[in-house]
């Protein structure tokens, strides 16, 4: 009776135990059930790419997803803000009035062209976004080639910059080509100075491309672009030639030689062709000079006309071309040059002793807003010249370094040379190549 009883109970537990798992799966199954019909998409019709649904959605619900993407993504708010600005752009064409569509699109074109002339530092994701808003609209929205190609340069967007000169030079084109077709005869008659405008403005196009070009090294596109020009000098394509052979020193006497020979005078000063010419034979000696080491020349073609580093600050166009020249110069004068020369870099040292004493000014007054702008510039920019210039004068107070070029300029003192390149785990390689080039 006993055994039976049992038995008996073990089977009430058997049988317990299996419905409960029967309750616990189809309790699981209900759930999937009512997941999946929450889940479920009923597809009502089929939609082409790029189609948007018939559902009313705002525009705050796309925006802000991407607003938040771009935080996180160079490109993408690159596109973000291009195609906005150029969507905006479409829409008010369709709305405004035909003159107050020109305002707009001329107010933009001097704004693009306030921003890329008077900036100090080029940031590339923000350059490539005007210039593609510009390539949207290229026969709206034509700003200066100069400025294209400064800040491009600046920004290393070289092709993007070719780019945009290109567009623009194959629109003059056809538009030229238009007038002289379909144009009557009196406009096509023109007068002395509509032709050296238009001549004026292809030889600025074609020297702003040129320099693009020379910057990546491509010195084919340059002596076609030079052989092809009118109205420049022999001895331009002369030099280039020399230049592109990595004849620096032949080349840097033939630009020697026409800044010479064809100076800016009051005679030559309304010759705009000269002065485009002359201010791209500054900047190639200034590049010659700088592959040849000769700190010496290129100082003594920057400092002229009572030119200071104060006034290279107040003009943005020479704060991106001669300032690096001029600090690289100085300061290689003052480490490697004779005691005379070393003597004659005391514009430098005051000019950055400046940087430094000002920085703990307590009391804001606009100088010394000013002088905190250029401090933080010139940390930025030149920041190993800053620390080795601060370590040739032996002042080692880390306030007056930053941080990581005060670390591996103590390294440098306190290790060979040679010890120190080949522990090269220890630093980046941008450090060696920022190294080598303030040694040597």
């Amino acid at each position: 009776m006993i055994i039976y009883l049992n038995y008996q109970s073990e089977v009430t537990a058997y049988f317990a135990r299996r419905q409960n798992e029967k309750k616990e799966n189809e309790k699981q199954f209900l759930n999937e059930i009512k997941l999946k019909q929450e889940n479920q998409v009923e597809k009502y019709r089929t939609y082409r790419i790029g189609e948007l649904p018939d559902i009313q959605i705002r525009y705050s619900d796309i925006i802000i997803p991407l607003q938040a993407l771009a935080q996180y993504d160079n490109h993408i708010a690159r596109l973000l803000y291009a195609s906005l600005f150029t969507s905006i752009l479409n829409s008010l064409e369709d709305k405004l009035l035909p003159d107050e569509y020109f305002n707009l699109i001329h107010t933009i074109q001097h704004r693009f062209d306030v921003m890329l002339s008077q900036s100090e530092i080029f940031y590339p994701s923000f350059v490539a976004a005007l210039l593609d808003i510009v390539l949207s609209k290229p026969e709206q929205i034509q700003i200066s080639s100069q400025y294209i190609s400064a800040s491009t340069i600046s920004s290393h967007l070289e092709s993007v910059g070719i780019l945009t000169i290109e567009c623009f030079i194959r629109l003059n084109q056809q538009n030229e080509s238009k007038q002289y077709i379909n144009g009557p005869l009196k406009k096509k008659l023109k007068s002395d100075t509509d032709l050296n405008n238009q001549l004026y403005k292809k030889i600025d196009q074609w020297l702003e491309l040129a320099k693009c070009y020379r910057s990546l090294a491509n010195y084919d596109d340059v002596r076609g672009i030079f052989s092809q020009t009118p109205g420049l000098k022999s001895i331009t394509l002369r030099a280039i030639e020399e230049e592109s052979h990595t004849d620096f020193l032949l080349a840097l006497n033939s630009y020697v030689t026409a800044l010479e020979q064809y100076p800016l005078t009051d005679e030559t000063l309304n010759d705009s062709i000269l002065e485009l010419e002359h201010e791209f034979w500054t900047q190639s000696m200034l590049n010659c000079c700088n592959q040849l080491n000769n700190w010496t020349i290129m100082s003594k073609h920057i400092f002229i006309d009572n030119t200071t580093f104060d006034t290279l600050w107040s003009n943005a166009h020479q704060l991106n071309y001669l300032m690096p020249y001029a600090i690289r110069a100085k300061l290689k004068l003052l480490i490697t040059g004779n005691e005379k020369e070393q003597l004659e870099q005391n514009d430098l040292c005051q000019f950055f002793n400046n940087l430094s004493t000002n920085s703990n000014n307590t009391i804001i007054t606009g100088n010394s807003e000013t002088t905190f702008v250029k401090r933080s510039y010139i940390e930025k920019q030149y920041p190993f010249e800053l620390a080795t210039f601060f370590l040739y004068q032996k002042d080692f107070d880390q306030d007056k370094l930053l941080p990581d070029e005060y670390f591996y300029l103590i390294h440098i003192i306190q290790y060979p040379f040679d010890l120190m390149l080949s522990q090269s785990e220890i630093f980046y390689p941008s450090f060696v190549a920022h190294l080598l080039d303030i040694v040597l």
